[in-house]
């Protein structure tokens, strides 16, 4: 072999060898973009839960949840898509309709598990629809706000934890009016500073109904087409999907150490007062005055992280 062959020779193997080297890094680049986990939202919402709902969008997108499905309990409502118009164009929410016969539907969908329960309905009928899209879906409402307390993480990375559990528990941490009577600007976030903070009142409030003050976020991969979803949390054959709290633990104990949702349940008097007019409960509960002084009462603590990371999303 000449010296120039030689020299080719060794200019061949370079280029392979780089070459190779470069496919390898794309592929594994590609590969650790094509593993990011999806996580998506599903929301049942009425005509009474419009006026917040685009921070809300905003929000859990920054978060990093990649779809929203907002399951609209109602007939075609212009106002919805107008509000919504530039998430819809983008990708990030779809909206679909519930009839006002939705409970003739079950036996079309065969969700009876469900009984009257037309927010059961709608979720079920959103997991089962678009759960292969997703590696977790979140079963929240729109005065929910999934709340990562080290505000340098998002959603899918604190759930890549959770790829071998069937859920991840959030404990509520329910919001009063922060003194708001009318409806004030800057949005929720913002505005909303003071909440019930205290593990051991919220633990006694839960034992008497466990799941009733916990949200979940449901892993698809433990999921099929008979699995159905109250407000509360997912179930498979007649038993709840094994849901983990922040530690790991099956226990009920309330904890929102690392993660929480914050329910802004009343919101300020005129926002109350406006949700009654639509609804004689909210949460089970009778809708009146005496409701509302009560969130308001034992929400004293100070909460107004959220309202820091509100600035850092949004600006001032």
């Amino acid at each position: 072999m000449s010296y120039s062959q030689f020299l080719f020779s060794i200019i061949i193997f370079c280029f392979f060898q780089i070459s190779f080297s470069t496919r390898r890094f794309l592929h594994e680049k590609s590969s650790s973009t094509e593993q990011e986990l999806s996580v998506a939202i599903c929301s049942v919402v009425g005509r009474n839960s419009l006026s917040d709902i685009t921070e809300w969008v905003d929000y859990h997108s920054f978060l990093g949840v990649s779809k929203i499905y907002v399951i609209y309990h109602g007939v075609y409502n212009v106002k919805l898509l107008r509000t919504l118009k530039r998430y819809i164009f983008n990708g990030t929410v779809e909206v679909h309709y519930i009839s006002h016969a939705w409970s003739d539907d079950i036996e079309v969908f065969g969700i009876s598990k469900c009984g009257p329960s037309m927010q059961c309905w709608g979720l079920t009928y959103c997991l089962r629809q678009f759960r292969h899209r997703h590696h977790f879906m979140a079963m929240i409402d729109v005065d929910e706000f999934i709340l990562i307390r080290n505000s340098n993480v998002k959603l899918p990375a604190f759930l890549s934890p959770y790829l071998k559990k069937g859920g991840l528990t959030l404990h509520w941490r329910v919001f009063g009016s922060s003194g708001h009577i009318s409806r004030p600007h800057g949005g929720v976030l913002r505005n909303y500073v003071r909440c019930n903070e205290n593990e051991t009142f919220m633990t006694q409030i839960s034992s008497s109904n466990p799941v009733g003050h916990t949200k979940g976020i449901v892993n698809t991969r433990f999921t099929n087409s008979q699995t159905y979803c109250n407000p509360h949390r997912c179930f498979q054959s007649g038993d709840d999907l094994e849901y983990y709290n922040e530690f790991f633990q099956r226990d009920l104990n309330v904890t929102f150490k690392h993660i929480s949702l914050n329910h802004y349940r009343i919101k300020s008097k005129f926002d109350f007062e406006s949700k009654s007019r639509f609804s004689n409960s909210i949460g089970g509960h009778h809708v009146n005055l005496n409701y509302f002084h009560k969130i308001d009462q034992i929400s004293s603590h100070d909460c107004s992280e959220a309202r820091k990371y509100a600035i850092d999303f949004f600006g001032t």
